[in-house]
């Protein structure tokens, strides 16, 4: 597997993300049995710390794939450009997935600050996702022939919009 050190812009965006989606000025997150509050700066240098280290980890020796900012340490947080980034949820997962992948190389990944940083945002992000409270899926029981309807009825859209799709690109010749 590959890996490089994200740009400040990236690892900024997620910060972000979770100040704003929290609706604050800080973001906490539970680590080694206890509550920390983190603001725009902290989750950057926890990103960027462990981010660097797992690169570091898969490239022992020689320069570091990524920004050439970050030279042979953690990217520097210097221009703040992130501070301006606006991500969807579904950007912000993806980033957070993209981040987990670079900065899984050493053997304690899972233990880390930042670990446990990226998964809380991640849950944050997922339980504040457009009709996630209105969802009825918290306690998912019902019969066969409700399940039945339910599939009967995506079909049917499914089909309908097949119908619908079919007749717009017809009616553009």
């Amino acid at each position: 597997m590959s890996a490089f050190q994200l740009p400040e812009t990236h690892i900024g965006a997620i910060a972000k993300f979770a100040i704003q989606n929290n609706r604050g000025a800080s973001f906490r997150c539970y680590f080694n049995r206890s509550t920390r509050e983190y603001d725009f700066e902290d989750i950057c240098q926890v990103l960027a710390d462990e981010c660097f280290r797992s690169v570091r980890s898969r490239y022992p020796s020689g320069p570091l794939p990524g920004p050439v900012s970050a030279g042979d340490g953690p990217v520097p947080f210097t221009m703040r450009q992130s501070q301006y980034a606006t991500l969807a949820h579904v950007d912000l997962l993806k980033a957070c997935a993209s981040y987990a992948y670079q900065s899984c190389e050493t053997d304690n990944w899972e233990e880390t600050e930042a670990y446990a940083l990226v998964s809380a945002i991640e849950r944050n992000a997922i339980r504040s996702l457009p009709g996630f409270d209105a969802s009825p899926a918290w306690d998912i029981d019902y019969t066969a022939a409700e399940q039945a309807k339910v599939e009967r009825e995506a079909r049917e859209a499914h089909q309908q919009a097949e119908i619908n799709r079919a007749a717009y690109i017809n009616s553009q010749y």
